[in-house]
């Protein structure tokens, strides 16, 4: 019978790249304690984005921006974690990145309710006047559906 062979018993060039993502758990560190300083940022934001088509397109982007930076941190510690599920050193850093998830949806969880409450005229000025909302039409068209 096979054994399961031990992480740093497997050859390199069958293990995954992660340093792609991150050098070091230090940068990793550094990288979430800042987007966790920056949060505020998209919650600062609430209640501005019926002001014009630039103040949506600006909170959009924020949550994409701070969303795309957590996805880094998560598939890091995550996979960190998968090659080794007895560590407790990436255990605890997926475990963190998670709660940093509900963190920021629960940050952003305003968005959704103040595009809906937007009036339907005043959000197609907004995408057509906006250039950088057609980025965003699929969202809003499918959220747009979501109107009673």
């Amino acid at each position: 019978m096979q054994t399961l062979k031990k992480r740093d018993e497997i050859p390199v060039e069958f293990t995954w790249n992660l340093e792609s993502i991150f050098s070091t758990n230090e940068e990793w560190e550094r990288d979430f304690q800042t987007l966790q300083q920056r949060l505020p940022e998209l919650e600062a934001l609430a209640g501005t984005l019926s002001q014009s088509g630039q103040a949506l397109l600006t909170v959009l982007q924020k949550r994409d921006e701070l969303s795309k930076e957590l996805e880094r941190l998560y598939v890091y510690a995550s996979m960190r974690k998968d090659e080794d599920t007895t560590n407790s050193t990436y255990q605890g850093m997926a475990d963190r990145a998670v709660q940093l998830y509900v963190r920021l949806s629960t940050i952003a969880a305003y968005i959704e309710p103040e595009i809906l409450a937007l009036p339907q005229d005043k959000l197609d000025r907004f995408i057509k006047e906006t250039p950088g909302l057609a980025l965003y039409g699929q969202q809003l068209h499918d959220l747009n559906r979501k109107r009673g």
